[in-house]
């Protein structure tokens, strides 16, 4: 390196560092024309790409650095921080080993590779790595706020605790600590203390919009809807961006049947599956009677059950429809081919996609059609499926099909929500012991439930499903009397059969359900019943155990 060169550089350098990059950028571009073996400046203009989000060029710039230079930790860094926004996890651990074999010191570096880790839901290197990370640099809060991070996906929650007080401690000012402190004592349900910490949060940073969000939220736990919508739309005036703002006000509206804002802030707040295609996504166009359009399930199998009444609304508009479904669904919606008159195709994959003029997602189609669509049966069972599963089942019993926990198929979080939709089987105590009534499992996953003294007293069917998935426990179904169930997919299979089915609900239900009704506005043969406090059971199971005793 020329001493101009060198000289030139401490100035670019100066300039970054005070963040003003265009200024740095030119400079380390005028460097790198006169020597294009600078490596400091090919991985300082780097930066300035990857800062400006030009991913692609800050790896060329950072690689052609490390090239000529290997023994450069930094640039390994930030080699690895910037694969992982490219979400290309592997290289990106594979860089931060690099970084942490030429300095194990650096503490940024095993932050980052635990960073990867919790991406990958490998949790246990992942706080390996952030303990790693604090250890090194004990000053540094952001390691310990990622632990307890860390520690709030794994309900660690007492153990959050102590370290956000330890670190609330040390530095009292710090915004972030004291949000996520709030969202720590919010999972404890320790309520007010939770908005305590959002409005300290606010206190010491105005303009976050999270905390917000957050207080609007405990609003809409209380059902205080009209102050949980004034948080949550300060939220997104705050960051026009901000997606969970959107989505929560979102909910709120659709509980409250504000269904046009609802399905408009929905949208905008939820997370919008990747399609790889070139083909335009449909906004709304009618009368294209001879085009085709590619819908895609992004939600829950109940969902996909629920918003498939959609399509028959949007096969007046289109020559062909293409719906792509889960495997587990194809057996019960093999006949919507037949009752739309050929018009809808089911898929389980998208290679047909290019195959059609326009894609979306299905509940997309909710934004167009305004109305809620006639109850449609899209399902037909075979007579002689049923016939079969009748023959299994005394008639002469009043027959109750249950469904008393909620799937739990996704993170810990999703778990914990489902846990809140569940109930045990302990609730069906009076219920089991009326005379004449058999209760029918419909539950796909009741291992754990089979030391539980009520267990051995429910017809189980372990046969059931396992061929074609939901068919035979539609069929179950159509041979009960009555349908209870937790807010499962079940409901919507019942509710779409038309069978008769009781639906028991948490206080702070999902928004489909709306509030106060004992009557689902999407199935006519569903009746709801509520907890009038949350966690408690004992009132909507006393209100079901009087009815079906006013039934037999």
């Amino acid at each position: 390196m020329t001493e101009n060169n060198l000289t030139q550089l401490e100035e670019a350098v100066k300039f970054h560092s005070i963040n003003k990059i265009d200024i740095a950028e030119k400079i380390y571009e005028q460097i790198i024309k006169s020597d294009e073996k600078n490596f400091n400046a090919l991985y300082l203009l780097g930066t300035i790409k990857a800062q400006r989000q030009n991913y692609n060029e800050a790896i060329k710039l950072i690689e052609k650095s490390l090239n000529i230079n290997k023994n450069n930790y930094l640039a390994y860094s930030n080699l690895g921080l910037i694969y992982f926004k490219e979400n290309q996890l592997d290289k990106a651990k594979i860089n931060y080993h690099n970084s942490i074999l030429l300095n194990p010191n650096y503490s940024e570096s095993y932050n980052g590779l635990a960073t990867v880790y919790l991406e990958q839901k490998k949790y246990l290197l992942s706080m390996t790595n952030y303990k790693k990370a604090a250890k090194l640099d004990k000053k540094n809060s952001t390691y310990q706020l990622n632990i307890v991070k860390l520690l709030l996906i794994l309900q660690k929650y007492d153990r959050a605790k102590i370290i956000l007080n330890k670190i609330l401690d040390l530095d009292p000012s710090n915004y972030e600590t004291h949000y996520t402190q709030g969202i720590n004592f919010k999972r404890l349900k320790e309520f007010q203390l939770s908005k305590n910490s959002f409005l300290k949060s606010i206190e010491l940073n105005p303009n976050h919009e999270k905390s917000y969000n957050e207080i609007g939220y405990l609003f809409y736990l209380k059902k205080d809807f009209e102050n949980a919508l004034y948080y949550m739309n300060k939220s997104i005036s705050i960051n026009p961006g901000f997606k969970e703002g959107y989505l929560n006000i979102g909910m709120v509206n659709l509980l409250n049947e504000n269904f046009i804002e609802g399905w408009k802030n929905f949208d905008k707040g939820k997370e919008v599956q990747k399609v790889n295609t070139k083909k335009n996504l449909w906004t709304g166009q009618l009368n294209l009677q001879n085009k085709s359009i590619f819908i895609y399930s992004e939600q829950g199998l109940g969902d996909i059950i629920q918003f498939s009444r959609y399509l028959f609304i949007l096969k007046n508009y289109f020559k062909k429809i293409i719906l792509k479904i889960p495997k587990s669904l194809t057996f019960l919606f093999s006949n919507i081919n037949n009752i739309s008159n050929g018009r809808i195709e089911l898929v389980t994959d998208f290679k047909k996609i290019d195959d059609c003029d326009f894609h979306l997602s299905l509940m997309g189609l909710t934004l167009f059609f305004k109305q809620i669509p006639e109850e449609i049966n899209y399902f037909n069972i075979d007579d002689e499926l049923i016939n079969k599963w009748s023959n299994k089942i005394n008639k002469n019993n009043y027959n109750i099909g249950i469904c008393w926990r909620a799937g739990k198929k996704k993170d810990l979080l999703y778990a914990e929500h489902a846990d809140r939709r569940s109930f045990s089987l302990n609730e069906f105590s009076k219920i089991i012991n009326l005379n004449n009534v058999k209760l029918i499992n419909l539950q796909k996953e009741h291992n754990e439930d089979q030391k539980n003294i009520y267990y051995e007293k429910i017809k189980i069917f372990e046969e059931m499903d396992t061929d074609k998935p939901f068919l035979d426990s539609a069929a179950i179904i159509m041979n009960c009397n009555l349908i209870i169930t937790c807010d499962t997919s079940i409901a919507h299979l019942a509710g779409t059969l038309g069978k008769k089915t009781y639906l028991l609900l948490d206080y702070n239900n999902d928004w489909r359900w709306g509030v106060n009704k004992d009557y689902s506005i999407w199935y006519k043969s569903i009746k709801i019943f509520r907890q009038d406090k949350a966690g408690f059971w004992d009132q909507p199971f006393t209100q079901v155990y009087n009815n079906i005793k006013s039934l037999l």
